[in-house]
């Protein structure tokens, strides 16, 4: 009798298991490369001026994905289909850096990385090599730095037949690669702020000319918060010269070049006024909830921002690929979710798609919301993000049936299992893993809306087709998406998506017994 018990239990597992690959496949087969076409043609056009947060364009998508929610019959969450936040505008031309009657030019003679407050600052110049504190060389006396504005070479000195003297190689140390660890020396020791002069300032300044044409935008909920961070200048020798005074910098460049580096203090001070805030913008992260059922509680978050960086001049930057795919490709997975459950197939657990914004300055409309969850983190399962994922990158030209996977095990190996096994039974995509590295010098992992989950110790995974010559540029247009390749990878997120929000057992983290 036992025996037929068991045998029983098994047929019903083996059924139940039928069926919910059956259905998988059955919704599957909804998301189409003609559905996907419709949505990218639609916001990757001009008359979608870019999306650039805050602005006609990205409001326009927003307007198209919400009705479309609507017209699949979900429903709003806590009232509403967006979650609305508001953005800090910041021209960053509007710092000023003056001595005594001279003021300097921002971009010919400086520039400077985000990351500080807006305020004033007087200082004293100190000037003291490469600013290094290393027990195999050191030029800085961390003990005279207090309330200076430090003036510093960047890189690290060599040694004999072209060999860094700190690496003892031919290649650079932290010091040269690690752009925090002189910044955080100096800004221990008490400046107030620090000046890195570069030998090759025109070429590094002509890198960074398109970054700061346009402003910058930051969470408005950050201004309260924002630390008085020692902001660091990188700037030309011709402006070092002018701060030191030629004498000095010629005393300064012959002490460098012999090894033999002494502080200089030209008895000058450095006036430096940030008053880069103009207006406060609103923007917002877009939901589609797809409730689920015995397990409704427990939430995976399916996301892909929907902005991209607007207008340059009279060119449209549509960004078909970054991120109209993963925006086109998230609607039709809400879709097939949503006839699932219309049909009575719903999900177990809760799905809900989450189209976020400012994803193009600095991850932040996802960075709201998981700073202001709607639903509770310990409750979210996992994020699958998607960014980019309609195009062929220089490594697999002629091949386009792969799929970067990013982040699946770092958190939990269940999730990387789980993409592997829907793969091998419905797509047979190769899983490309080359990014997932933790010493990966690109960093993507760092740098797409699922970081911000995975901070949180939510398990996340990054589908990603790699970057090609539009990245970021007007040729980003839908006339050149790899609609099939687009439309599988999209399936296999749902495959995935379904197998997460129907197991039995939640994922686990790697931590958990």
């Amino acid at each position: 009798m036992r025996r037929i018990q068991i045998i029983g239990m098994v047929v019903i597992t083996s059924l139940c298991s039928y069926g919910q690959d059956s259905m998988a496949i059955r919704y599957a087969n909804e998301i189409t490369e003609n559905k996907i076409k419709e949505h990218l043609i639609e916001i990757s056009s001009d008359a979608y001026e870019g999306r650039e947060s805050g602005y006609k364009g990205q409001k326009m998508c927003e307007e198209y994905m919400v009705n479309f929610y609507k017209r699949q019959g979900l429903p709003p969450v806590n009232g509403s289909y967006t979650q609305e936040f508001e953005l800090s505008l910041n021209d960053p031309s509007r710092v000023e850096v003056k001595m005594e009657e001279k003021k300097f030019e921002f971009l010919d003679e400086y520039f400077y990385y985000p990351g500080t407050s807006d305020r004033n600052i007087q200082a004293e110049l100190y000037y003291s090599g490469y600013g290094i504190a290393d027990k195999k060389y050191t030029d800085l006396n961390v003990f005279e730095l207090k309330d200076k504005a430090v003036i510093v070479w960047s890189g690290e000195p060599l040694a004999e037949e072209g060999k860094y003297k700190i690496s003892g190689t031919k290649e650079p140390s932290d010091w040269s690669t690690d752009n925090d660890k002189k910044r955080e020396l100096v800004e221990d020791a008490g400046a107030k702020a620090m000046l890195i002069i570069h030998p090759d300032y025109k070429v590094k300044a002509k890198q960074m000319r398109r970054y700061f044409s346009h402003k910058g935008m930051s969470l408005k909920s950050d201004d309260k918060k924002r630390k008085q961070n020692m902001p660091v200048f990188h700037i030309s020798e011709q402006m070092a010269t002018a701060m030191l005074g030629s004498k000095a910098m010629k005393k300064a460049l012959k002490a460098r070049d012999k090894g033999r580096v002494k502080a200089i203090i030209p008895e000058k001070r450095v006036e430096i006024k940030f008053a880069r805030r103009t207006e406060v913008l609103s923007s917002s992260n877009v939901m589609g909830y797809i409730e689920g059922s015995d397990l409704k509680d427990e939430v995976l978050i399916i996301t892909a921002h929907y902005d991209h960086i607007g207008i340059d001049g009279e060119e449209v930057y549509n960004g078909a690929d970054d991120d109209g795919s993963g925006t086109s490709a998230t609607m039709v997975i809400a879709e097939a979710f949503a006839k699932a459950k219309e049909e009575g197939h719903g999900p177990r657990r809760s799905v809900m798609i989450l189209n976020v914004s400012a994803e193009e300055k600095g991850l932040l409309g996802s960075r709201y919301y998981t700073e202001n969850p709607i639903f509770p983190l310990e409750n979210t399962v996992a994020n699958l993000n998607i960014d980019m994922i309609g195009r062929v990158d220089e490594q697999h030209q002629g091949n386009d049936n792969y799929v970067y996977i990013i982040g699946a095990d770092r958190l939990s190996q269940d999730l990387h299992d789980v993409g592997e096994k829907v793969n091998r039974e419905y797509c047979g995509l190769e899983l490309d893993y080359t990014f997932n590295a933790e010493d990966d010098p690109n960093r993507f992992y760092y740098r797409s809306d699922h970081y911000n989950f995975a901070k949180n110790n939510v398990p996340a995974v990054f589908y990603f087709s790699g970057v090609h010559e539009d990245y970021h540029k007007p040729g980003d247009t839908v006339d050149k998406i790899m609609f099939p390749k687009l439309t599988k990878i999209t399936k296999l997120i749902f495959h995935s998506a379904w197998e997460i929000a129907n197991k039995e057992e939640r994922l686990k983290l790697n931590n958990q017994d």
